[in-house]
């Protein structure tokens, strides 16, 4: 079963899963759009596989990671390879730089991770599930959460928005940028906006049956797409 597709530096790289009844192994499918280049059999440490969200991810060096469940592979363009287990489900991945990435997982909070050591940097937020991650032009730190809401580091002391705060939902899964304004998008149906410290309600969908904003993503400075389940908007 194909599971995504990547392009970078003009290739395209898929990704399929296969079980079979002997060792149940994940299959990453390397190939170009005419013909199959390389494929690689990435194991599980402890022989076990489980199927869960999964997701791709190029780093400018041309290098890949590829996530499933708490299992992150690193694969050079030289075709080598390494799987770390991050003990924790995997929800968020993005580059922080051409060395390291941010990591937001399921019970442990979020982490900025070396590619190059394989070791944790920073970690924040344990317990907190983090959906996403952003980093602000001034290099400020917005992570959302599933039942927190949203947090931002600007040094080393965060500072939190909840429902109390006004809030649509719960359950943030997704921030973005746009036209210096910071847009949040959670498990409802309304598009909320962070400015001067006040959270407003920019948009109701309601009326679109759309029951949550999953993702939010800035085009040019110029439109703001928002994606629900079964639907995407442009809002400028």
């Amino acid at each position: 079963v194909s599971v995504g597709v990547l392009e970078t530096n003009g290739r395209l790289f898929g990704a399929q899963s296969s079980v079979s009844s002997q060792s149940g192994d994940f299959i990453v499918q390397l190939e170009t759009s005419i013909h199959l280049k390389r494929k690689l059999k990435l194991e599980k440490p402890d022989g076990k596989f489980a199927f869960g969200n999964f997701m791709m991810q190029s780093l400018p060096t041309g290098q890949l990671l590829f996530a499933q469940n708490e299992l992150l592979t690193v694969i050079h363009k030289d075709g080598s390879y390494i799987t770390h287990d991050i003990k924790d489900r995997i929800l968020w991945l993005s580059s922080e730089s051409d060395t390291s990435i941010w990591i937001g997982k399921e019970s442990t909070g979020v982490e900025r991770f070396s590619i190059v050591d394989g070791r944790s940097k920073e970690q924040y937020l344990a317990g907190v599930a983090i959906s996403s991650v952003l980093i602000d032009s001034e290099g400020g730190k917005w992570f959302t959460s599933l039942g927190s809401g949203v947090y931002y580091l600007a040094s080393k002391a965060f500072v939190s928005y909840s429902m109390i705060d006004g809030l649509s939902g719960r359950n943030v899964q997704s921030v973005e940028l746009f036209k210096d304004k910071l847009y949040i998008g959670s498990d409802n149906y309304v598009l909320d906006m962070l400015e001067e410290g006040r959270i407003k309600h920019v948009k109701s969908f309601y009326n679109d049956d759309v029951k949550s904003i999953n993702l939010l993503s800035s085009f040019n400075e110029q439109q703001l797409f928002i994606s629900a389940k079964t639907i995407m908007y442009s809002y400028n």
